[in-house]
């Protein structure tokens, strides 16, 4: 029976440092924001045009107790016709390491290069993973985007300017006119 009792005793006093040294440990936590660099329509909705290069733009805020000593954000896009970059699924990141030092509270905002064109249009998605350096999650965010076609267009501004050039010239061609007896 003592030996029993030794046992238990032993068993909690190993495990009263093991729980104070689990509670002390704290990990990071993050909120994180993503969004493809565009302009925005009346509406509110980010697109970008044809042919130019996409920029994801991601915040990232300090939302824990300790510092967080660097990140790493990987990100992916979904085209229109169903492919992923950068790879052949959801699960494949592209993957972009910062070293900013954020103490709880402070935030960062980046502006990442994906180094990929806009090559359809259509509605596209990003979706980006955010972990500390060693790789440890810390959240998910994913947005959409709309990629448009440049179009020719003519404003109203331009349609004015062109008629007042029209009867401008038409004035002096009937002054013309008049003044040589035509």
């Amino acid at each position: 029976m003592r030996a029993l009792i030794a046992i238990v005793l032993a068993m909690l006093i190993a495990g009263i440092p093991l729980a104070v040294a689990q509670s002390s440990y704290q990990l990071a936590k993050a909120n994180f924001d993503v969004a493809a660099d565009g302009q925005k329509n009346i509406w509110g909705v980010v697109y970008v045009n044809y042919g130019e290069g996409i920029q994801v733009n991601v915040k990232v805020e300090n939302t824990g107790t300790v510092t967080l000593n660097g990140f790493k954000v990987g990100i992916n896009l979904h085209k229109p016709d169903g492919t992923w970059w950068p790879g052949p699924s959801s699960t494949n990141y592209q993957w972009y390491t910062f070293s900013d030092t954020l103490s709880p509270g402070q935030s960062v905002t980046k502006g990442i290069q994906t180094g990929v064109t806009a090559d359809q249009t259509g509605w596209w998605s990003v979706g980006a993973k955010l972990t500390m350096t060693d790789g440890t999650y810390l959240s998910y965010d994913s947005g959409d985007f709309e990629v448009e076609a440049l179009e020719a267009t003519i404003t109203i501004q331009s349609v004015v300017g062109y008629t007042i050039a029209g009867l401008i010239f038409i004035g002096l061609a009937w002054a013309v006119r008049r003044a040589f007896g035509g």
